[in-house]
Protein backbone atom coordinates (compact mmCIF):
# COMPACT_ATOMS: atom_id res chain seq x y z
CA UNK A 1 0.00 0.00 0.00
CA UNK A 2 1.07 3.57 -0.55
CA UNK A 3 0.13 5.76 2.14
CA UNK A 4 0.83 9.41 2.59
CA UNK A 5 -0.22 12.06 5.63
CA UNK A 6 0.49 15.54 5.06
CA UNK A 7 -0.16 18.76 5.79
CA UNK A 8 -1.93 21.51 3.48
CA UNK A 9 -2.66 25.24 3.78
CA UNK A 10 -6.55 23.27 3.81
CA UNK A 11 -5.48 21.57 7.03
CA UNK A 12 -4.58 18.02 7.34
CA UNK A 13 -5.45 15.54 4.70
CA UNK A 14 -4.57 11.75 4.53
CA UNK A 15 -4.64 9.59 0.90
CA UNK A 16 -5.13 6.00 0.70
CA UNK A 17 -4.13 4.13 -2.50
CA UNK A 18 -4.72 0.64 -2.01
CA UNK A 19 -6.67 -2.31 -3.77
CA UNK A 20 -8.54 -4.20 -1.10
CA UNK A 21 -9.55 -6.63 -3.82
CA UNK A 22 -6.31 -7.90 -4.43
CA UNK A 23 -6.34 -10.88 -2.02
CA UNK A 24 -2.88 -12.47 -1.68
CA UNK A 25 -3.71 -15.34 -3.50
CA UNK A 26 -5.09 -13.14 -5.95
CA UNK A 27 -1.81 -11.09 -6.30
CA UNK A 28 0.51 -14.11 -6.67
CA UNK A 29 -1.41 -15.62 -9.39
CA UNK A 30 -1.19 -12.14 -10.85
CA UNK A 31 2.04 -11.45 -10.56
CA UNK A 32 2.73 -15.35 -11.75
CA UNK A 33 0.61 -15.32 -14.96
CA UNK A 34 2.92 -11.90 -15.84
CA UNK A 35 6.04 -13.16 -14.93
CA UNK A 36 7.25 -12.73 -18.75
CA UNK A 37 5.90 -8.74 -18.71
CA UNK A 38 7.35 -8.23 -14.89
CA UNK A 39 11.04 -9.83 -15.49
CA UNK A 40 12.93 -9.48 -12.74
CA UNK A 41 10.88 -7.78 -10.76
CA UNK A 42 8.32 -10.43 -10.66
CA UNK A 43 10.59 -12.45 -7.85
CA UNK A 44 10.65 -10.30 -5.64
CA UNK A 45 7.19 -9.17 -5.54
CA UNK A 46 6.12 -12.62 -4.96
CA UNK A 47 8.63 -12.74 -1.95
CA UNK A 48 7.19 -9.51 -0.71
CA UNK A 49 3.80 -11.94 -0.37
CA UNK A 50 4.98 -13.85 1.82
CA UNK A 51 5.97 -11.23 4.89
CA UNK A 52 3.34 -9.84 7.10
CA UNK A 53 1.15 -7.18 5.26
CA UNK A 54 0.28 -3.56 6.89
CA UNK A 55 -3.80 -3.90 7.53
CA UNK A 56 -3.13 -3.45 10.66
CA UNK A 57 -1.06 -0.71 10.62
CA UNK A 58 -3.04 1.10 7.53
CA UNK A 59 -6.50 0.72 10.17
CA UNK A 60 -4.75 2.39 13.26
CA UNK A 61 -3.20 5.34 10.77
CA UNK A 62 -7.29 6.02 10.02
CA UNK A 63 -8.28 5.33 13.33
CA UNK A 64 -6.14 7.92 14.38
CA UNK A 65 -6.71 10.43 11.72
CA UNK A 66 -10.37 10.74 11.82
CA UNK A 67 -10.03 10.64 15.74
CA UNK A 68 -8.34 14.01 15.45
CA UNK A 69 -5.33 12.51 17.78
CA UNK A 70 -2.14 11.74 16.78
CA UNK A 71 -1.57 9.05 14.56
CA UNK A 72 0.52 6.44 15.41
CA UNK A 73 4.58 6.07 13.80
CA UNK A 74 4.68 3.92 10.77
CA UNK A 75 7.34 1.88 12.17
CA UNK A 76 8.89 1.29 15.97
CA UNK A 77 11.55 3.88 16.36
CA UNK A 78 15.04 1.92 16.08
Amino acid sequence: PSTTLFRSDYGEAVGFQFHPEFSRPFAQELITEGRDRFGPRAAPALASLDGADDNALLARWARGFLAGGPVPPARPPC
